[in-house]
């Protein structure tokens, strides 16, 4: 897959993006739906970890089975908006999540090859292990954008710190690398038409978020991408228009520095 280190490089991580906000936004009581992930996540990470000598799962791994459909549900939950979303746990599972990515990107660190080497060959070759943790990673970003913004909008001037205007900062870099990694993966032909699809309609539910979060140039950026991608890799223009216009007709309030 042409050049697949750089696309993951730029999603692999980025979900932490929320975590300088989720100080700032107050919990609810009761959070919904992410017990299953968590113990999923934690038992693949303790096998990783623990029993080096099985090697990484593969694909029909049972545990590793379990993440994908973990991952995937949870995914459709944040992606309803009506689960009730505790930002500090959320981040703290994403981050974790992602941790099996980075597990995958540097396994082999013993060997004598340049980092970005290893990463890119093991990108490659453990695509579809990490592919649902990618797709993942849109909702870790996304989800926490209306409520991190519905608090910032309740504070007064005086209240709007340098930690919190950051935090907003890291949630808009977060997001906004996450869209374009996507974008990019999307581009690739070697991909497969129902993962480009996948990946686009993705991109589609949550595109209003992505206008309300990213700043007047991250919007530009994306959108320009976005344009540069559909006319170099066929994508479906329909999807690409509901992309577009989520984004384009959505605006950024309290997570934007010119209006802060």
């Amino acid at each position: 897959m042409t050049s697949v280190f750089l696309r993951i490089c730029f999603v692999v991580g980025l979900s932490l993006g929320a975590s300088a906000a989720s100080n700032q936004a107050a919990a609810p009581p009761n959070p919904v739906g992410s017990e299953p992930l968590e113990n999923a996540v934690e038992l693949l990470l303790e096998r990783m970890e623990e029993r080096t000598d099985l090697g990484l799962p593969r694909m029909g791994d049972p545990d590793l089975n379990r993440l994908h459909q973990e991952v995937g549900a949870y995914g459709k939950t944040l992606a309803s908006r009506k689960a009730a979303i505790d930002v500090p746990r959320l981040s703290e599972l994403c981050g974790r999540v992602n941790y099996i990515n980075t597990m995958y990107l540097l396994h082999g660190g013993a060997e004598d090859l340049p980092a970005a080497e290893l990463q890119a060959r093991n990108a490659e070759k453990y695509f579809d292990e990490i592919y649902p943790v990618i797709l993942f990673g849109l909702h870790c970003t996304s989800a926490p954008v209306a409520q991190v913004e519905a608090f910032m909008a309740g504070l007064s001037p005086d209240q709007l710190t340098s930690a919190r205007l950051d935090g907003a900062k890291m949630v808009r870099n977060g997001l906004a690398g996450q869209v374009k990694g996507l974008i990019m993966i999307a581009a690739d032909a070697k991909l497969g038409a129902a993962r480009r699809q996948e990946v686009l309609s993705a991109l589609v539910a949550q595109a209003d978020l992505v206008g309300r979060a990213l700043d007047r140039t991250q919007k530009t950026e994306v959108l320009e991408m976005l344009a540069e991608a559909a006319r170099a890799a066929s994508l479906d223009q329909d999807l690409v228009r509901k992309i577009a216009s989520g984004i384009e007709t959505s605006h950024c309030t309290r997570l934007c520095p010119e209006t802060p």
